[in-house]
């Protein structure tokens, strides 16, 4: 009786703790430019590039998750091309969602309707994931404030720089994500660890930190965390990310 107990109470538990993940597409896990209309066209259409570190920090927190949705504001007439880039990079999602003809004048009100229905599916808390070279934060934030029962977390990708809105985690790399779940408890240290390991290793630093998007030159940029297993490897990419953006200013100037 006592075992049975305990059974009951550790599933009630982790239904209790249970999330559901819903990501921007553009900007967010792929790199597009949406700033840049021409950018943004032939990235839609041809580019497979991803953020370096973002499939795995989705497919991370997948686990534990209820599902991982990819919520883009794009036509449907491209859903061939985002199922390949998601193929490619190997995002475990559940499903996609994209604008039909007839939603394509409310981007707003597509992503709030898109929100509520993902949040009805398992009832859970959501843990959302944009970009501000749009407006995600804004929607995320104006969701929160209809359903605030029904979101987690608000991750921003800080493309743009622009002032930063309260109650949301800006991000620059998928590890400023993996660091913060860490410390929430949701990731474990091996799967943070690695995610930082995906940076420090990563070649290309244009797949980190695009052209396009703000570069961070000081450490006063990013998110103060308190100290943790992972302080190491916080230094390590924030001094890459920061020497990075300087040589980046400095060939500019």
């Amino acid at each position: 009786m006592k075992l049975t107990s305990l059974l009951f109470l550790s599933l009630f538990s982790l239904q209790i703790q249970a999330y559901t993940l819903v990501t921007d597409l553009d900007d967010t896990l792929k790199i597009t430019n949406v700033l840049d209309a021409s950018d943004a066209l032939r990235n839609a259409l041809f580019s497979k590039k991803a953020f370096s570190g973002m499939p795995e920090v989705l497919n991370a927190l997948e686990e534990e998750s209820n599902g991982l949705y990819i919520l883009s504001a794009s036509p449907n007439l491209l859903n061939f091309r985002i199922k390949r880039f998601l193929n490619f990079n190997e995002v475990n999602y559940h499903s996609f969602f994209t604008r039909r003809v007839t939603q394509l004048g409310d981007k707003e009100k597509y992503k709030l309707d898109v929100l509520k229905s993902v949040s009805e599916v398992d009832n859970d808390e959501l843990i959302l994931f944009g970009d501000n070279a749009e407006i995600d934060g804004e929607i995320y934030l104006k969701f929160k404030e209809q359903q605030p029962q029904s979101v987690a977390r608000i991750y921003i990708h800080d493309i743009t720089h622009n002032p930063k809105l309260e109650n949301i985690v800006y991000f620059y790399t998928a590890f400023d994500i993996a660091l913060n779940e860490y410390l929430l408890g949701n990731l474990s240290f091996a799967q943070a660890n690695s995610i930082g390991s995906k940076i420090l290793l990563e070649k290309d630093l244009n797949l980190i930190i695009p052209d396009f998007a703000y570069c961070p030159t000081k450490n006063a940029d990013f998110n103060k965390t308190p100290l943790s297993a992972l302080s190491l490897t916080q230094a390590a990419v924030q001094t890459k990310i920061i020497g990075f953006c300087r040589l980046r200013q400095s060939a500019i100037q």
